[in-house]
């Protein structure tokens, strides 16, 4: 009985040794995101969209971004000091994947830049953080009015803080900037919100909203001032693509492979279309909807026959909690940017005008609940 007694504390202690590993990266995984939360920047690109802790509050200062260069070396050391050659695959998947998480940020703070060269960096995190909080339908209660005024309060702190940081601003990014800074349109924004939110929580809206307007204006000058000596590059070379690839988005290609990849599907996808043209050359043009209620309408019957074709040709799964995208009237209080790119290219939240979608309304794009009566941004 000895013998087998030694076998099977042998065993079990070779299986324990993955185990532990494991729980260590579950470990680094709660930690780093419970990181990231905080220390992701804010974007206008819908795919890197983050649930923020409540209170949460956009800080690039100076001494913010030398933190988290200091937090990430501390993620990467932990992650590097993990062996996972021993580990079932599933579990060396997720080593590599909390890898590329780590890459990312590493990307972020040390290829991209872009709180150091990019100036519409900085429109994303305070005008973009507000128009976030803005995203979801009523009701605004009181905490909510509270984060959207502590927001609007941080706004010139934000701006300040880019100021120092732009050390090496491109031009091309502070064009688009330039084109976006408009204190009247966050004025206009905050009179139309005021009315919805909580009354009791509203206190010190407008003068955070001055403050906020009056810096997107300071913020516009100062680059305005600073354009003829910035430089036209705005390429980050191909050495960190490289790094991106191979380690971001861990993809065995090389740019040029990507390129050629690119230019073949191109051709391809222009090949089909025009077949697609060719073969229904005798079919009548779709009309136009007559008004919004009729789009939004024909928009959800669409997505709903989308998944049910997803999933009869075995193509792809859409689970029953998968929300779904639906288009409804923009609120005034968004209406002041509906010209502006802002708000074109802002996470699920656009003019619903292309093609032959043209609207006598404008209506706004968003994410539904399944369990929500109206609407609710994800």
């Amino acid at each position: 009985m000895k013998p087998i007694r030694c076998l099977v504390s042998l065993l079990m202690l070779i299986f324990a040794v993955p185990l532990l590993h494991a729980d260590q990266l579950d470990d680094l995984a709660r930690d780093f995101w419970e990181w990231r939360v905080v220390e992701q920047p804010v974007s206008a690109d819908d795919i890197p969209r983050i649930e923020r802790p409540a209170g949460w509050l956009p800080d690039w200062s100076p001494a913010a971004v030398a933190r988290y260069h200091q937090q990430l070396e501390q993620f990467e050391a932990r992650w590097q000091k993990l062996d996972a050659s021993a580990w079932p695959v599933s579990r060396q998947v997720d080593y590599r994947l909390i890898g590329s998480a780590l890459a990312r940020v590493r990307w972020e703070l040390d290829f991209t830049r872009g709180w150091q060269r990019n100036p519409r960096f900085y429109i994303d995190q305070s005008l973009g953080a507000y128009f976030d909080l803005l995203l979801a339908p009523p009701p605004f209660h009181a905490e909510r009015t509270r984060q959207i005024v502590a927001i609007l309060d941080s706004i010139p702190r934000i701006l300040e803080d880019g100021k120092k940081n732009l050390t090496q601003p491109a031009a091309p990014f502070a064009r688009l900037a330039i084109a976006q800074l408009d204190g009247k349109l966050l004025r206009q924004s905050v009179q139309a919100l005021n009315p919805f939110l909580n009354s009791n929580a509203a206190a010190g809206l407008d003068v955070a909203a001055e403050h906020a307007a009056a810096a997107v204006e300071s913020y516009r000058e100062w680059l305005n001032r600073g354009l003829p000596a910035m430089s036209a590059q705005t390429a980050v070379g191909r050495e960190a693509y490289v790094f991106f690839l191979k380690n971001v988005a861990l993809m065995p290609f090389t740019p040029e492979q990507l390129l050629a990849m690119g230019q073949q599907e191109w051709a391809r996808s222009v090949a089909s279309q025009t077949y697609e043209e060719h073969r229904n050359s005798s079919v009548p043009a779709l009309a136009i909807f007559k008004d919004a209620a009729q789009q939004m309408a024909a928009e959800e019957k669409d997505e709903i026959a989308i998944r049910a074709y997803l999933e009869s040709k075995n193509i792809l799964t859409v689970p029953a909690w998968m929300q779904h995208y639906r288009q409804a009237p923009m609120p005034a209080y968004l209406a002041p940017w509906k010209a502006e790119t802002f708000i074109y290219v802002h996470r699920n939240t656009w003019p619903v005008m292309r093609a032959n979608l043209w609207l006598r309304e404008c209506a706004w794009l968003v994410v539904v609940a399944d369990l929500h009566p109206n609407i609710s941004a994800s």
